[in-house]
């Protein structure tokens, strides 16, 4: 996956839980993945299992362990992607053409996965096939989804994933609603 990724995790600690956060998270992991994360850059490719480890991390040291801190680490993540004027912009969009761009646009972040979306009557149901299964990450990719959906005006945007590669479902499926 791109760097960047890992820069807006960086970005949030700092902003979210000061400085000495960052270090505090790095210093439970690996060395191997330490040096990696120190030497990131946002245009690079990475390993997505690294990226599942430093949310992993992050839960653990600044949340409750249970992976509820994440989807706030996404919902950062989208901010950071989405800078104000842009999403000034995407307010002229629908949820529904949102999901049908990020279809797109996640292959110019992603090296692996592949999205399909399908309309419900009160939301859209996407289903993340080929990607790194681990729950860490499907918290993080809730967190970053709602809030692109915010940004296009949907209201009480909420999100649910009842099936999940890493627990063994074929695929990733997520529901989302909003009015």
């Amino acid at each position: 996956m791109k760097g960047i990724g890992f820069e807006n995790v960086r970005s949030y600690v700092k902003s979210k839980h000061g400085e000495n956060a960052w270090g505090k998270v790095l210093a439970s992991m690996s060395a191997a993945d330490r040096a990696c994360l120190t030497s990131i850059v946002a245009v690079g490719w990475y390993d997505v299992a690294l990226f599942a480890r430093l949310l992993r991390s992050v839960d653990q040291n600044l949340g409750s362990g249970d992976l509820s801190l994440l989807p706030k680490v996404g919902q950062h993540e989208a901010e950071q992607d989405f800078g104000r004027a842009l999403r000034v912009l995407m307010r002229v969009v629908s949820p529904l053409q949102m999901f049908r761009a990020e279809r797109r646009l996640w292959s110019h972040f992603q090296s692996s996965g592949e999205w399909v979306f399908t309309p419900l009557p009160d939301g859209m149901r996407g289903s993340l096939d080929g990607w790194y299964a681990d729950t860490a990450l499907c918290a993080e990719l809730q967190g970053y989804l709602v809030r692109l959906v915010e940004f296009t005006g949907g209201k009480e945007a909420a999100v649910r994933h009842d099936k999940c590669r890493a627990r063994g479902h074929a695929a990733c499926v997520y529901d989302f609603r909003w009015r």
